[in-house]
Order: structure tokens, then sequence, then C-alpha cells
């Protein structure tokens, strides 16, 4: 059943809705991850929202995987969301390991996207701490 606006009604207007908010404005995304249609769609800046609390209590997953089906974002939901939880965390110390989980979800989103070039860039920033903080031999690294 797909959720519609408010005020929709046969013969009316039909517009899809954010399934947090339930607002049609500005029209909502599909999260590319398992849920499909109506069932799918939200405004980034609301996963953003759902992420930053549920990464307080669950862990960053939350900012690469749907909420609802547990499968991974893909499309403009993926790289709208990397790119939010990098913002966020880009001004930390390179060790963190918070910054260093964003950076590498962000440079997995960009290759998602075919650029190819910046996300190499920014894997390799990522390994070359992580050799630094971790050693060359760590599983991590």
């Amino acid at each position: 059943m797909a959720l519609k606006a408010e005020g929709s009604r046969e013969g009316g207007s039909d517009e899809d809705v954010c399934l947090i908010c339930f607002e049609a404005s500005p029209p909502p995304i599909q999260s590319g991850c398992a849920c499909r249609g109506p069932a799918g769609l939200a405004h980034l800046a609301c996963r953003v929202k759902a992420a930053k609390a549920l990464v307080e209590r669950k862990g960053s997953r939350w900012w690469f995987t749907c909420q609802t089906c547990e499968q991974v974002f893909t499309g403009a939901m993926c790289i709208g969301l990397a790119n939010a939880w990098w913002s966020q965390v880009r001004d930390r110390a390179e060790e963190d390991p918070e910054r260093l989980e964003a950076a590498d979800n962000l440079a997995n989103s960009l290759h998602g996207q075919g650029k190819h070039a910046e996300a190499e860039e920014m894997l390799r920033e990522v390994l070359a701490v992580e050799k630094r903080v971790l050693g060359a031999e760590h599983p991590d690294t």
C-alpha cells in the first residue's frame, strides 16, 4: 500500500510521501535499498536525522544501511548520506576511528557512482593513516 500525501483523493493528487516524515515536499527520493516503491521513498534530510539518532545507540552502520530492510543504500541516497556523514567528521583527527570509517564509506560511495579517481585518492589516504596507526599487518589495514 502506497503512502500518499494528506488530502489526496480519488482523481486528485497522488503524491508519494517520505516514509519518515510523511511529507510530499520536497519530493522524496528512492533509498536504493530493498524497500521498493513508496516504502523506499524518503528525504535525505530525514535519513540523516534518523542515522544520527540511531548511531548513538546502535553504531555507525545506519549511515549506509536501511533501518527497515537492513540492506545497503545505493544511488542518490547512498552518496547523500556518505557526504552528510563525512561533513560531520572530516575535521576530526586523522586517526579518529569514525572519521576513517566515514572516509572509507564515502570513497566506496564515490566508486559506486563511477567517480573512481576521487574514490582512489580517498582510499589511499585512509590506507596511509591505517598503516601508520594500526600497522601494515593489522586486519583492518
